[in-house]
């Protein structure tokens, strides 16, 4: 549901994430969808915080050197926008068709969102048409203005050509339909772990049930390790990722701490699901995001919630060539989600 969009051919998406920024070059075959190009440039710690930029000349100059590094030759780029300046909300409100329901959310959101009409830019989307009382349910998405041209102009000022900007979680729902069938009735938590927040998406044949951004991420893993076990951030990064030879005395005991306030957060979720009213349950949880790698987060996870919890591989059902990945295919495609999400999603 991109905020701004325009039809063209093209099919790069950029993902700008705290961690690094990632881009992912795709085209359509006749069999299917294929990865042209991958690459991926990390971030100095503290570049963007909630998605916002802190250091905009390191962000601007990672985008840039990413395209020439990979040579990414096409410049019309799909990209997202994350954090508390973004609100989905679902909403019902009397049957209308399309440009009337446009015409009054744009005059009306501000009742739906704490943020002044002014301020607001807006895309919503119906769900469902002839409910009780000739009434409809829409997927209602607003984000901050000032947010939306901040990130235009972050992209332009790269060299970019921003042709739609979307959200992160719907990003991450496109590279999951890409690649996996929604079983009938089946409700499905798409779990994002990045590096300073977590995005909660729960669907069910399609249709957004519930989004929610959680403050816990990589980097809160690696500070509770820090904080228990007495070393670097290097280290603690290193024993996370699983890599040989990094101490990993007592890191499964930490992971466990930090994983407790995940796992609170998600069952949250959960319980508003089941007080709303959509799902009595999810089915199953998919985690994504380079978090998503932490040694024993998924064991943790699917023990202390009672739901089977899989890694989400974006690469699924895409065709590739291992070599641009430059990595184990199933250890990189957790952290390619929202790029695969937006490269796909770009131009339909």
């Amino acid at each position: 549901m991109p905020l701004i969009s325009k039809k063209q051919k093209t099919r790069v998406g950029l993902d700008v994430g705290s961690y690094a920024v990632k881009v992912v070059e795709m085209k359509d075959t006749p069999t299917g969808s294929e990865i042209v190009k991958v690459g991926l440039k990390k971030l100095l710690p503290g570049a963007i915080v909630d998605g916002e930029p802190m250091d905009r000349d390191a962000v601007i100059s990672a985008i840039k050197e990413i395209y020439e590094e990979y040579d990414i030759v096409n410049k019309e780029t799909s990209s997202a926008i994350c954090g508390r300046s973004v609100i989905i909300k679902k909403i019902k409100m009397e049957e209308m068709d399309d440009e009337t329901a446009r015409e009054v959310m744009t005059l009306e959101a501000e009742q739906y969102v704490p943020f002044e009409k002014e301020e607001l830019s807006v895309d919503f989307e119906i769900l469902r048409r002839g409910m009780a009382g000739n009434t409809m349910e829409v997927l209602l998405v607003a984000a901050k203005k000032d947010k939306v041209l901040s990130h235009i102009a972050l992209i332009k000022d790269a060299g970019l050509v921003p042709s739609a900007i979307d959200v992160d979680t719907f990003a991450v729902q496109n590279a999951f339909e890409l690649n996996y069938e929604y079983e009938e009735g089946r409700v499905y938590a798409l779990i994002d772990i990045g590096l300073s927040a977590t995005n909660i998406g729960i669907v069910r044949d399609g249709i957004p049930l519930f989004n929610r951004d959680v403050p816990v991420g990589g980097e809160t893993f690696v500070e509770g390790m820090q904080r228990k076990l007495g070393i670097t951030s290097e280290e603690a990064r290193a024993a996370l990722e699983g890599v040989p030879g990094a101490k990993a005395e007592g890191v499964l005991g930490a992971i466990e701490s930090v994983g407790e306030d995940l796992s609170i957060a998600i069952e949250r979720s959960f319980s508003y699901l089941r007080s709303s009213g959509e799902a009595e349950m999810v089915d199953k949880i998919y985690l994504s995001g380079g978090g998503a790698r932490i040694t024993g987060l998924k064991a943790f996870l699917a023990e202390k919630l009672s739901i089977a919890v899989d890694m989400s591989n974006p690469l699924r059902n895409i065709q590739f060539d291992e070599e641009i990945l430059g990595a184990d295919p199933l250890t990189v495609a957790p952290s390619l989600m929202v790029a695969i999400g937006l490269a796909s999603r770009q131009g339909s």
